[in-house]
């Protein structure tokens, strides 16, 4: 009984990650609608960007990409699993997303 109640006073996440700022205090009561802390993924993460309508066909499903980060001096690797069927108006850009 008492294994129950510790247990329902836990709060388990369905995947692992880094937690972010935390939004309440120890001992305060929250809903399912309360918003604890941001966890993000970090194993796996998703890229989005944008290319010239013109180098569409040199891009598919499976590309591998390289893309350098702010900060950071080595070269990442990603491979392309989504690409937008249509071209952004404004801009003639396809979008693209990789991991």
């Amino acid at each position: 009984m008492v294994k129950a109640n510790l247990q329902r006073t836990e709060i388990r996440a369905p995947f692992s990650g880094v937690i972010g700022l935390r939004n309440v205090s120890n001992g305060a009561v929250v809903s399912p609608n309360t918003l604890i802390a941001r966890l993000q993924q970090i194993s796996s993460l998703k890229l989005d960007f944008s290319i010239p309508e013109k180098y569409g066909q040199a891009v598919h499903n499976g590309s591998q990409i390289s893309f350098v980060v702010d900060g950071v001096p080595e070269v990442s690797q990603g491979v392309v699993y989504a690409i937008e069927p249509g071209v952004e108006e404004q801009t003639r850009n396809l979008k693209i997303r990789a991991r």
